[in-house]
């Protein structure tokens, strides 16, 4: 964008030459360098796709275009897009690029790059067999990737605090995204995956949706929302109804239901003399149907859980009001 000089005859010279020459000052104000490359996508107009596995594909059976990005703060390659820059697709860098995937090859190497707000959220390597792996940004209150004690640290930490990148090896059976981290994914510091990700809870911006992730042994145990105030964090609790959270009349069959019936989100209101962790049901918590807990977990009834950090499945009972009166193993 840049502003055009005048040519007022109406204006005293002396008036015209100071503005103009206050203009061509704003103007060199307002230059921002801008780049260009090519993106892939599966539509003869760019719209972008929904998987970076798609984007991938695009890139030998899709189409072409030519996307204009700026630099983002720390980034250097002016040849290829990195997490953080500006992507447009005019090159008056007016209309950012619209939510969604796009393949790319980058240093002779295919990628998917992930936008979000017309920012390249990620960019990441097309697999090539093995584990599928990928990579997002994670924050806690450390200059290395440290982990904080409690899910809510993690969670404020979000946009304010230390940026980190975090690499994923998929798990098998998790079919989110080579990006998007889940439970059973593990997490490692460096590309390489030869450093895990330290125990804790890392904040993690997903799409606008504030959540905390909790590690242990390099491995995502659970992936909560960022609640407000005493609730918010729910577990998947499991029963042998598909429509709604019914629960089970005995505990075998609640157990038997871990990962063979349905599953639902319950949300936790925590007993403030429960120091278990915001997303740990403990006898004495209280459980929702809904994220405004406002409808307690039905009475009387018993709930599957797997509860990771310990490797055991275990059944819930839920007393009046949704209250947590026992917990035991299967």
């Amino acid at each position: 964008m840049s502003l055009q000089l005048i040519n007022n005859g109406d204006l005293g010279e002396t008036a015209r030459n100071k503005i103009n020459l206050a203009i061509e000052a704003l103007n060199v104000l307002l230059t921002v360098d801008s780049y260009s490359m090519v993106v892939y996508d599966n539509s003869p107009t760019i719209m972008g796709v929904g998987t970076d596995t798609e984007a991938c594909d695009a890139i030998t059976m899709g189409s072409s275009h030519t996307v204009y990005f700026t630099k983002g703060s720390y980034n250097t390659d002016q040849g290829s897009i990195e997490m953080g820059d500006s992507v447009y697709s005019d090159s008056n860098l007016t209309t950012p690029l619209s939510n969604n995937y796009y393949g790319a090859v980058i240093n002779m190497m295919n990628k998917s790059i992930y936008i979000v707000g017309g920012i390249a959220d990620m960019v990441n390597d097309c697999s090539g067999g093995g584990p599928i792996s990928g990579n997002f940004y994670a924050w806690d209150n450390y200059v290395n990737a440290t982990g904080e004690a409690d899910a809510s640290t993690a969670c404020s930490s979000i946009m304010s605090a230390t940026e980190h990148v975090l690499y994923i090896t998929k798990d098998p059976n998790n079919f989110g995204g080579d990006s998007r981290p889940e439970v059973s994914d593990q997490l490692f510091t460096d590309e390489m995956k030869m450093m895990q990700v330290p125990g804790g809870y890392y904040g993690w911006d997903d799409g606008g949706m504030q959540k905390s992730i909790n590690v242990s042994g390099g491995m995502i145990m659970t992936i909560d929302d960022c609640g407000g105030g005493a609730g918010g964090d729910f577990i998947q609790a499991w029963d042998q109804d598909p429509m709604m959270a019914s629960g089970t009349t005995m505990a075998t069959d609640a157990c038997n239901a871990i990962s063979m019936g349905s599953s639902h989100d319950l949300y936790i209101q925590k007993d403030p003399m429960n120091m278990g962790g915001s997303s740990v049901p403990e006898v004495n918590d209280q459980l929702f149907t809904d994220s405004m807990l406002t409808n307690p977990a039905p009475m009387s009834v018993y709930f599957g859980w797997q509860d990771m950090m310990m490797a055991q499945n275990k059944s819930i009972f839920i007393g009046m009001n949704g209250v947590i009166s026992q917990i035991d193993n299967c």
